[in-house]
């Protein structure tokens, strides 16, 4: 059964002026993208380049665009489809389950192309959060899509394209061609100096004012609105649209409440969320108890995603928030505050994801021990035990084991929403340095656990890992795996990065790095680093041939697959000798260690050779090879049969 969605794109109806005054008072809701409570403006330009992409006359292409979250990626997809309904498009929406209800395959889904019969009108297909996809369902979603219509142009939109690689390797077996010169197109920022950001700011601002106005103080607005930390050249706030728009509706909400405003651009999410939270009380009761389980239900929520409601209930009772009869009043009144899009789920995220995010770092403390990371009133121990669960040993000392939120309850099998759990952490932990350490305690307890989360989770928390946390998770990866490559090779690529220790470890990390990007299709990319750890092992080899002629042998043939995919024939041809050539010294000496080595190379050997047409040479190492498998079969089928069996071939 598919876990992906295909809807009919709906053109998000703008918010009229009068619901965006009921809004005012949850900076949450003026924020989210879907009540464009700030009108499209700009991107002349990228919407020309897309609108050439469309017309182009070739019949399927896939265009990937990314940027950081709030960069404006979904508002410009949302315009792209309305001038493509006008332009006579079908314009469809793909959505993937594991962002929405946890364990959604227990449902009955249908197909998801049940509304969108082939048709002799183009399809122009919009998917969002690409990064997200497991690969194996993005590309059966491509191949699904190219018997709806006679020209289909599949738009990916992503925060990183570090799993491009593994989907554009693919595209030509599904008759898809690149948009792009098939090169992924970032996203620039709508305003990257001063001036375009203090316009955009005030823009903004004038905006709020209007929003706001019911409100307005008895001594009016100000000329001019004056940014927190006073001008925009703060990256971590200015640097994107939404972080414009984000001060300057703390700016105006500060303004109307008569208060301080923020006075750091750093301070802007805090005074937000403050907001929201006083939002929370207005709505459900100033009781602090009452509060405080709102409070914990949104951070469940940010936390775990969109749930059926049976899910909810579940994961309410198992996070120690509610027991049945509490926890479907406290889902009706999450609900209330953030209402569902979908009939029947629960739990709905705070939206956009910055503001999850920061929240999710708020709430938790500077350490399992307790202490805060900042002065904030969003801090709570609860969400210290919902990732890990803390025991003191005799001697003082600390050990930990995984919370309610992300123990496993079906054997080795992780929470459906550990995926998510682990991309927003890792998202919360490049603004917010204590969330890391909580990441590293986290991965510590169990580092299989990104693994079984899937590539999406691996990749999020790759460069988040020590290199000792790294290594540790590598190791528990296997050797290929279409959904596990991209992320294995940005963990591989984190490694080499942040290899302090000997030339031995810079090559053995430069070797697995080559393998993991010709995995993922990147071959050009993969040839710096084989012939990096040829070069090293060369030189270790020289000085202590005993410790490092294996080590040399390897990574020469690694070297040779690397050229030979590239065409580079006769190089491969090469490598692959001199590596024949050593492994055959050291069987003579070593037999049992090596023979095993030998008999592969002999193999790379024959196929080289047969790929230059070279095949009365190649017969010769192939027949070795499958002698020398033959004799370790019959002493140990076991391990080699699957060998002499691929000699044969």
């Amino acid at each position: 059964m598919p876990r992906f969605t295909v809807d009919e794109f709906v053109d998000p109806p703008v918010a009229g002026l009068d619901e965006l005054i009921r809004s005012r008072r949850q900076p949450s809701v003026l924020l989210t993208a879907r009540r464009q409570a700030i009108g499209f403006t700009g991107r002349a330009s990228e919407l020309a380049a897309l609108g050439e992409w469309q017309d182009d006359p070739v019949g399927r292409g896939v265009w990937v665009w990314h940027a950081p979250g709030g960069q404006g990626k979904t508002r410009l997809a949302q315009q792209m489809g309305r001038r493509s309904i006008a332009a006579g498009w079908r314009v469809a929406v793909a959505g993937h389950l594991d962002a929405a209800p946890a364990d959604a395959d227990a449902k009955p889904l249908g197909t998801p192309w049940r509304w969108l019969p082939a048709a002799r009108r183009p399809l122009l297909l919009l998917v969002d959060y690409a990064e997200r996809w497991p690969v194996h369902d993005l590309l059966r979603l491509l191949a699904d899509c190219r018997t709806r219509a006679p020209k289909v142009r599949v738009l990916l939109l992503a925060r990183s394209v570090a799993w491009w690689p593994t989907v554009s390797a693919e595209l030509p077996r599904l008759g898809y061609a690149c948009g792009g010169d098939g090169e992924p197109r970032r996203l620039p920022p709508l305003a990257d100096d001063g001036r375009g950001r203090r316009d955009l700011f005030e823009s903004a601002c004038l905006r709020f004012t209007e929003i706001y106005q019911p409100d307005r103080p008895e001594r009016g607005w100000p000329d001019r609105w004056q940014p927190p930390g006073g001008d925009v050249g703060d990256d971590r706030v200015y640097g994107t649209v939404l972080g414009i728009h984000m001060a300057a509706l703390a700016t105006v909400n500060a303004y109307t409440r008569q208060t301080a405003p923020p006075r750091s651009a750093g301070d802007v999410t805090r005074y937000l969320l403050d907001r929201e939270r006083a939002y929370w009380a207005r709505l459900h009761g100033s009781d602090p108890d009452t509060v405080t389980a709102a409070a914990r239900t949104v951070l469940l929520a940010c936390l775990a995603g969109a749930q059926f409601r049976d899910d909810g209930l579940r994961l309410l009772a198992r996070s120690g928030l509610a027991d049945e009869t509490a926890g479907q009043k406290l889902l009706d009144a999450h609900d209330r505050c953030y209402p569902p899009p979908a009939t029947g789920t629960v739990l709905e995220p705070m939206y956009p994801d910055r503001l999850a995010e920061d929240f999710i770092a708020l709430s938790l403390p500077a350490s399992p021990t307790g202490e805060q990371a900042i002065a904030s009133g969003h801090t709570d121990s609860w969400a210290a035990t919902t990732l890990l669960a803390a025991h003191r040993a005799a001697d003082d000392t600390l050990t930990y084991t995984l919370g309610r939120l992300t123990a496993r309850t079906d054997g080795q099998k992780p929470p459906a929403h550990a995926a998510r759990l682990l991309i927003f952490l890792a998202a919360a932990a490049g603004r917010h340095p204590h969330v890391q350490g909580w990441l590293h305690i986290l991965l510590t307890t169990d580092p299989a656990l990104p693994i079984h989360a899937g590539g999406v989770a691996l990749a999020s928390v790759a460069r988040c890992t020590s290199p000792d946390l790294a290594e540790a998770i590598y190791a528990l990866l296997p050797e290929r795996s279409l959904d596990l490559d991209a992320a294995a090779a940005v963990l591989a690529q984190h490694l080499l990065d942040h290899t302090q220790g000997s030339d031995e470890q810079r090559a053995w990390h430069s070797g697995n790095l080559a393998i993991r990007l010709a995995n993922t299709g990147q071959r050009q990319q993969a040839l710096a680093p084989a012939e990096e750890a040829v070069r090293i092992y060369r030189l270790l080899a020289e000085v202590n041939p005993d410790a490092y002629l294996p080590d040399l042998a390897m990574s020469l043939n690694n070297l040779g697959n690397r050229l030979s995919e590239l065409g580079r024939r006769e190089q491969a041809l090469t490598a692959a000798e001199e590596a024949t050539g050593i492994y055959r010294r050291l069987a003579e000496v070593n037999p049992d260690a090596y023979l095993p080595n030998l008999a592969a190379s002999l193999n790379n050997l024959g196929n080289h050779l047969s790929g230059l047409g070279r095949r009365e040479q190649a017969l010769t190492p192939a027949e070795e090879a499958t002698g020398i498998y033959r004799r370790l079969a019959e002493v140990n089928p076991d391990a080699y049969l699957p060998d002499l069996a691929m000699s044969l071939n």
